[in-house]
């Protein structure tokens, strides 16, 4: 069992969760983010891009696992070949820096959902990838990076192509999450802006299973270095709102927009080397995630007032 975990980025929302589960688990975790975290001790504020390197960050760390990035996929096409380079400088300096304070596991969350490229149903870690948008480039390109320093080396690399996360951290901000926005637009009752016709197909996940999964992925010693991370279901947009309306027992109002041409038609991911390699199975339903996921939100903002 480790000792001591670094998140690069744990003030995120992947970085938050998983703070929270690795502490649950016994675990010393140091994260480290742009932004300050009331009430979190072990939070280092730094903005990893400029720094040279994170040799002093990683030393005394068994495991490593890098959740950064300076963009999402819309912003990824706005920043071109000058926002891959500085996430692929980011990348080599991790995997360097690992590599000299002899960190055991370096773990990176990369993409399910964009690098297999369109109409991607049943896509499995053997599949070629063939992104369409610089976002499942970058996140494409970051992997192989990993692999190439890291190879001939006593850190073991780990590549979580997560399908589309969703939970408690995400509400009202698309980029980041659709179904946090849904839930957004029907509390407020603003309408909701679909790209498309809705007919895109997409592998939603709840939060606590992807934590469960960056767990196993820490205590695996097996040789893989590559494993999809979704439910094998994929839900259209049209149907994902029709879930949510079910289950808040409340209307939204849908306006359909242009669909973006770095977006992916359809894509569900096949978990089974994650089954049978990291023993991991989703165990949070669609419907139940989402109910899960309101009550919270509801919670959360009753207690602000």
């Amino acid at each position: 069992m480790i000792s001591k975990a670094v998140i690069l980025g744990g003030g995120g929302f992947l970085g938050t969760h998983l703070t929270n589960k690795l502490l649950l688990e016994g675990v010393d975790v140091v994260s480290i983010g742009r932004n300050p975290i009331v009430g979190r001790n072990s939070h280092i504020v730094a903005d990893l891009f400029e720094l040279d390197s994170l040799d002093i960050l990683l030393k005394g760390a068994d495991v490593c696992i890098h959740l950064v990035t300076s963009v999402v996929p819309s912003s990824a096409e706005r920043g071109g070949y000058a926002e891959l380079e500085k996430n692929l400088a980011l990348a080599f300096r991790i995997a360097e820096s690992c590599r000299k304070t002899n960190v055991c596991k370096l773990i990176f969350a990369s993409s399910g959902g964009t690098v297999y490229g369109q109409d991607a149903m049943g896509a499995n870690e053997e599949c070629a990838c063939k992104p369409i948008g610089l976002y499942g480039v970058q996140k494409l390109a970051i992997e192989s990076t990993l692999r190439s320093c890291l190879r001939n080396t006593s850190c073991h690399l780990v590549n979580l192509r997560i399908g589309n996360p969703y939970g408690l951290g995400q509400e009202g901000k698309k980029a980041h999450g659709i179904i946090g926005h849904i839930l957004n637009s029907i509390e407020t009752g603003l309408p909701f802006s679909v790209w498309g016709d809705g007919s895109q197909v997409r592998d939603y996940i709840y939060i606590s299973d992807v934590m469960d999964a960056f767990f196993q992925s820490i205590l695996y010693s097996g040789e893989k270095d590559v494993f999809n991370i979704g439910t094998g279901i994929g839900v259209s947009t049209n149907e994902l709102i029709g879930i949510c309306q079910e289950v808040l027992g409340k209307k939204v109002s849908v306006i359909y927009e242009k669909h973006p041409e770095y977006d992916v038609n359809r894509v569900s991911l096949d978990i089974g080397n994650a089954q049978s390699e990291l023993e991991w199975q989703p165990i949070v339903g669609l419907r139940e995630g989402i109910g899960m996921y309101y009550r919270e939100w509801l919670k959360k903002n009753y207690e602000r007032k």
